[in-house]
């Protein structure tokens, strides 16, 4: 019995397959909050990571919002970003302007020393979470399970 034969992929479902990209919200949830606490962190992977790199649709967004600030000169946190999502219906329906203060405070309980937010960054552009400092997984946890509360 013959197989039946395959139609080869066109270059737009070949592209599709190429942007998705493996996921770990956990790890975007510990980099935007590294950011929102301390700005420079940006200065360490602007260079390297896009908007379009994050998974979570929202996460690209508020990244993007966190660049649009900060090449303004501007800072970006909680409080500076909650205009730009005050109507925005995916963030709001993950708990709105307090996601944002959520990432933050997760962030904060590392107690923002460079060298843990480094590595949790680090970890972070390669995938790699599981070798993250036990201090930058305690906030990601803790967002996971604030996450699933709402």
């Amino acid at each position: 019995m013959a197989l039946p034969a395959q139609t080869p992929a066109t270059p737009e479902q070949n592209t599709a397959v190429l942007r998705e990209a493996p996921s770990n919200i956990e790890a975007e949830q510990a980099l935007l909050g590294a950011i929102l606490v301390n700005n420079l962190a940006l200065n360490h992977v602007s260079d390297r990571l896009r908007p379009e790199h994050f998974y979570e649709p929202i996460h690209h967004r508020i990244y993007e919002a966190i660049q649009h600030l900060h090449d303004k000169g501007q800072i970006a946190n909680p409080v500076t970003l909650k205009h730009y999502f005050d109507r925005d219906a995916a963030l709001a329906d993950i708990g709105g302007a307090e996601y944002l203060a959520r990432l933050a405070a997760a962030a904060r309980e590392l107690g923002a020393q460079q060298g843990e937010i480094d590595e949790a960054i680090a970890a972070h552009l390669r995938g790699d979470q599981a070798n993250a400092p036990n201090e930058a997984k305690q906030p990601v946890n803790r967002l996971r399970a604030l996450k699933e509360e709402y």
